[in-house]
Protein backbone atom coordinates (compact mmCIF):
# COMPACT_ATOMS: atom_id res chain seq x y z
CA UNK A 1 0.00 0.00 0.00
CA UNK A 2 2.61 2.41 0.49
CA UNK A 3 4.48 1.90 -2.58
CA UNK A 4 0.65 2.89 -3.91
CA UNK A 5 0.70 5.83 -2.06
CA UNK A 6 3.94 7.23 -2.77
CA UNK A 7 3.07 7.59 -6.46
CA UNK A 8 0.47 9.10 -6.11
CA UNK A 9 2.68 11.59 -4.71
CA UNK A 10 4.93 11.67 -7.32
CA UNK A 11 3.92 15.12 -8.18
CA UNK A 12 5.02 16.18 -4.46
CA UNK A 13 2.15 18.08 -4.34
CA UNK A 14 -0.29 17.49 -0.68
CA UNK A 15 -3.98 18.60 -0.70
CA UNK A 16 -5.87 18.93 3.01
CA UNK A 17 -9.43 19.22 3.83
CA UNK A 18 -10.85 20.23 7.31
CA UNK A 19 -7.84 21.91 8.69
CA UNK A 20 -8.55 24.86 11.52
CA UNK A 21 -8.22 28.01 9.20
CA UNK A 22 -6.69 30.19 12.19
CA UNK A 23 -4.06 27.19 12.52
CA UNK A 24 -2.76 27.58 8.61
CA UNK A 25 -2.75 31.63 9.27
CA UNK A 26 -0.25 31.23 11.97
CA UNK A 27 1.85 28.57 10.39
CA UNK A 28 1.89 30.34 7.43
CA UNK A 29 2.72 33.79 9.43
CA UNK A 30 5.00 31.78 11.10
CA UNK A 31 7.06 30.77 7.94
CA UNK A 32 6.86 34.16 6.62
CA UNK A 33 8.63 35.21 9.71
CA UNK A 34 11.30 33.14 9.77
CA UNK A 35 12.05 33.24 6.03
CA UNK A 36 10.42 36.76 4.99
CA UNK A 37 8.51 34.29 2.29
CA UNK A 38 6.57 31.92 1.33
CA UNK A 39 7.25 30.53 -1.99
CA UNK A 40 9.83 27.72 -2.10
CA UNK A 41 10.13 27.38 1.83
CA UNK A 42 6.57 26.76 3.00
CA UNK A 43 6.63 23.43 1.04
CA UNK A 44 9.89 22.83 3.24
CA UNK A 45 7.95 23.79 6.20
CA UNK A 46 5.52 21.61 6.08
CA UNK A 47 7.62 18.63 5.48
CA UNK A 48 9.88 19.43 8.21
CA UNK A 49 7.07 19.97 10.54
CA UNK A 50 5.26 16.42 9.48
CA UNK A 51 8.67 14.66 10.15
CA UNK A 52 8.91 16.53 13.91
CA UNK A 53 5.60 15.66 14.54
CA UNK A 54 6.08 12.09 13.59
CA UNK A 55 9.17 11.92 15.35
CA UNK A 56 7.46 13.36 18.48
CA UNK A 57 5.53 10.40 18.30
CA UNK A 58 7.91 7.57 17.80
CA UNK A 59 9.71 8.88 20.68
CA UNK A 60 6.57 8.88 22.87
CA UNK A 61 6.22 4.91 22.47
CA UNK A 62 9.85 4.45 23.75
CA UNK A 63 10.79 4.49 27.78
CA UNK A 64 12.32 8.22 27.68
CA UNK A 65 10.13 10.46 29.88
CA UNK A 66 12.44 13.43 29.10
CA UNK A 67 12.03 15.54 25.92
CA UNK A 68 12.51 19.26 25.03
CA UNK A 69 10.28 21.14 23.54
CA UNK A 70 11.17 22.89 19.92
CA UNK A 71 10.56 26.67 20.10
CA UNK A 72 10.72 27.81 16.36
CA UNK A 73 13.15 30.53 16.06
CA UNK A 74 12.73 33.72 16.48
CA UNK A 75 9.44 32.95 18.36
CA UNK A 76 11.58 34.05 21.39
CA UNK A 77 11.76 37.25 20.28
CA UNK A 78 8.56 37.45 19.49
CA UNK A 79 7.83 36.79 23.00
CA UNK A 80 10.03 38.94 24.83
CA UNK A 81 8.87 41.89 22.42
CA UNK A 82 5.05 41.03 23.70
CA UNK A 83 5.72 40.46 27.35
CA UNK A 84 7.50 44.34 27.26
CA UNK A 85 4.25 45.62 25.22
CA UNK A 86 2.19 44.15 27.84
CA UNK A 87 4.02 45.72 30.50
CA UNK A 88 3.32 49.21 28.58
CA UNK A 89 -0.29 48.38 28.23
CA UNK A 90 -0.37 47.85 31.94
CA UNK A 91 1.29 51.18 32.94
CA UNK A 92 -0.83 53.66 30.38
CA UNK A 93 -3.85 51.32 29.40
CA UNK A 94 -2.78 50.91 25.50
CA UNK A 95 0.10 50.28 23.44
CA UNK A 96 0.87 53.28 20.97
CA UNK A 97 2.75 52.80 17.63
CA UNK A 98 5.61 54.16 18.38
CA UNK A 99 6.02 52.09 21.60
CA UNK A 100 5.55 49.05 19.33
CA UNK A 101 8.12 51.05 17.23
CA UNK A 102 10.43 51.48 20.46
CA UNK A 103 10.26 48.13 21.71
CA UNK A 104 10.75 45.62 18.27
CA UNK A 105 13.56 48.03 17.79
CA UNK A 106 14.97 46.97 21.04
CA UNK A 107 14.66 43.37 20.94
CA UNK A 108 14.55 42.81 17.13
CA UNK A 109 16.19 45.89 15.15
CA UNK A 110 14.92 49.08 14.03
CA UNK A 111 14.80 48.27 10.15
CA UNK A 112 11.37 49.10 8.17
CA UNK A 113 11.30 45.19 7.36
CA UNK A 114 11.76 43.70 9.82
CA UNK A 115 8.98 46.12 12.63
CA UNK A 116 6.69 45.38 9.75
CA UNK A 117 7.32 41.44 10.45
CA UNK A 118 7.26 41.42 13.73
CA UNK A 119 4.67 43.75 14.28
CA UNK A 120 2.24 41.36 11.99
CA UNK A 121 3.93 38.33 13.90
CA UNK A 122 2.99 39.81 17.29
CA UNK A 123 -0.69 40.41 15.70
CA UNK A 124 -1.09 37.14 13.87
CA UNK A 125 0.08 35.24 16.99
CA UNK A 126 -2.24 36.58 19.38
CA UNK A 127 -0.30 38.14 21.63
CA UNK A 128 -1.73 41.76 20.87
CA UNK A 129 -5.12 42.64 19.35
CA UNK A 130 -5.84 45.27 17.08
CA UNK A 131 -8.46 47.84 17.37
CA UNK A 132 -10.17 49.14 14.92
Amino acid sequence: MLINEVKKMENNRLSVRGLNPEIVIRFREYVRTKYGKLHTVFGLEVEKALSEYLEGYKKKRTTHTHTQKKIPKGFDKIEKIAKKLNETKEEQGYITSENMRNVIGMYAGIDERTYRKYREALFNFGFIQKKY
